[in-house]
């Protein structure tokens, strides 16, 4: 009876390993605001969508603008480290893991890690101007090979962000127009922000107000939507910093804290932060300043905003000494340059 109970055991093992790996076969995407991950079968990609054959049931639509993460059917495990190494922050990791597996990969895998090479590139030349032209040859290359596909709004947006790192604000002008085009309601939502920021850019705030204002009385009810419309709020709030509208902005800005997850939106509260802090600063009252700006550095976890991390140390080097304590400047310059070597606002240090 116990060798038959043996084989019984080893049978069931068997089934349940079988069940375990063909639960994971299937192609796989995580959505915007859902902790249920679906499974499938790409069947169809476009602009606009994503269509997923289930193993039953009828194929699911799913509106480009809501896929937060794909997994490809037979992906190497090393692709995904990549991805949280990017999610994390850890954009030089995420590189080279991104690097060590594309080669290797299955076409459609291949294709969508080259869009993942290209976007971890931008995010790394928007800090680092020597940066910029690889990034952009980069996320060119995967505009052109999502022509037709789901991350072709997403290299718009990418490739306008890193134009106007570089200055050439023209070129990113007509990238956000493009992405205005879209049918998606985020994605014009996202476009005015963009031109928003681009006119901030340009020292024109009174401009970019309106941009902003326009998207933040848009109703938006989508995860995405409303990622945009806090954005806006953003920018507008950084207008009426910039126009000495200070309770105005403080007021933009814990609209922004106060209704948003700092787990799920860190960078955005990364920003909100240094905006509070900037406003103090603008009005003399360095104490108050600091304690915003160090909110970014020790209070909350914003290791995927390390750009705004970067500026938040840099505002304390230069402001500890009028809030009575220079030697804390002097450490978080330290700081700034250890972490942040070749970081745009570290070579802004005296």
């Amino acid at each position: 009876m116990k060798p038959n109970r043996v084989c019984l055991t080893l049978i069931a093992f068997g089934l349940l390993l079988h069940s375990s790996l063909s639960a994971n076969a299937d192609d796989q995407i995580l959505q915007y605001g859902s902790n249920k991950l679906l499974r499938g079968t790409i069947a169809k990609t476009t602009k606009d969508f994503i269509e997923l054959k289930p193993r039953s049931g009828p194929v699911q639509k799913l509106p480009a603008d809501t896929i937060r993460r794909v997994r490809f059917d037979g992906e190497k495990k090393e692709l995904n480290l990549a991805r949280s190494s990017e999610q994390s922050g850890l954009l030089d990791k995420a590189l080279e893991r991104y690097n060590a597996v594309v080669g290797s990969l299955k076409p459609v895998a291949k294709k969508d890690t080259e869009f993942l090479i290209a976007r971890t590139k931008c995010r790394m030349a928007i800090a680092d101007p020597a940066k910029v032209e690889d990034a952009l040859k980069s996320m060119k290359a995967a505009l052109a090979k999502n022509a037709n596909g789901f991350r072709y709004y997403e290299c718009l947006t990418w490739l306008g962000r890193v134009n106007v790192a570089k200055g050439d604000y023209a070129t990113a002008k007509t990238r956000f127009d493009a992405l205005g085009q879209s049918s998606m309601k985020s994605h014009q939502m996202t476009s005015k922000v963009a031109i928003g920021q681009l006119l901030l850019a340009q020292d024109k705030p009174g401009e970019a107000q309106t941009s902003f204002e326009q998207v933040a009385a848009m109703q938006a009810t989508s995860t995405t939507e409303i990622a945009s419309r806090y954005e806006a709020v953003l920018g507008k709030a950084k207008c009426q910093q910039l126009q000495k509208d200070y309770t105005a902005a403080l007021r933009s800005l814990d609209e922004i804290i106060n209704n948003t997850d700092p787990k799920e939106a860190s960078e955005l509260h990364a920003r909100s932060h240094v905006q509070r802090g900037d406003c103090f600063r603008d009005q003399q009252d360095a104490k108050s300043a600091v304690m915003a700006y160090l909110h970014v550095d020790v209070i909350e976890d914003y290791s995927r905003a390390k750009g705004v991390h970067a500026e938040a140390l840099f505002k304390l080097s230069q402001l500890w000494a009028t809030a009575g304590r220079p030697e804390r400047g002097s450490e978080a310059a330290a700081r700034l340059k250890k972490l942040y070597p070749n970081n745009t606002w570290t070579k802004k240090l005296n």
